[in-house]
């Protein structure tokens, strides 16, 4: 029971704090570690798996295969990190979530579409030559993007974007509010717990006043 009560509210916790950053625009690192934090947010009916040694072999072997590949250098996440990452990675059931962030109202569009689209691929290639590393996610990845509107102009560029949405089934975009919106349903009862005791407590204390 005590568990039980410290995962409700742990969860409760979470998703106040994700409500009241998503009303202050909050940006998106502080976004990006609460994900890390409370990695349950993006899939709230499944369990994330514990930090791994596979999780982390990856997470190392792919940082340098970007780096070598684009001469530029990506940072991902498994857990909350000082700096803010590019990506936070989260092991769920048997698949590899690619969490991408974008602040609350920003309007996704070519440059950030051409920034991940270069993600996407070097995930693709990294996947398809390393078939040992990929077998630790059996279900393989998908990139899920957070954020409140798409609005990629140029035409190759949009279709493109529906190419690896709809027929690589590689990106699954949520708004912030349908992000909460999910949260609040999966954890409906922790919420309504939470709920009654504070009415509770505040019809005790208003007893005692008028006593």
């Amino acid at each position: 029971m005590a568990s039980y009560a410290q995962l409700a509210y742990e969860r409760v916790e979470a998703i106040r704090r994700l409500q009241q950053m998503i009303d202050d625009q909050s940006a998106e690192s502080v976004l990006q570690n609460v994900i890390a934090e409370a990695p349950w947010l993006i899939e709230p009916t499944w369990t994330p798996i514990t930090v791994n040694q596979g999780l982390k072999l990856f997470l190392q072997r792919f940082e340098k295969y970007y780096q070598d590949r684009s001469g530029e250098d990506v940072t991902l996440a498994i857990r909350h990190v000082n700096k803010r990452p590019d990506f936070t990675l989260i092991h769920m059931g048997r698949k590899l979530h690619i969490v991408e962030l974008k602040a609350v109202g920003h309007l996704f569009g070519n440059e950030d579409w051409d920034r991940l689209h270069n993600y996407l691929e070097a995930f693709s290639e990294f996947f398809g030559n390393n078939k040992h590393l990929a077998g630790e996610f059996q279900d393989g990845w998908i990139v899920d993007l957070v954020c409140d509107k798409v609005h990629i102009t140029e035409r190759n560029m949009k279709l493109a974007y529906q190419y690896w949405r709809d027929q690589e089934g590689r990106i699954e975009r949520i708004s912030w509010d349908d992000f909460l919106a999910r949260a609040v349903k999966a954890n409906e009862e922790f919420l309504n717990a939470h709920d009654q005791v504070r009415d509770q407590a505040a019809q005790l204390s208003t007893e005692r006043t008028e006593q």
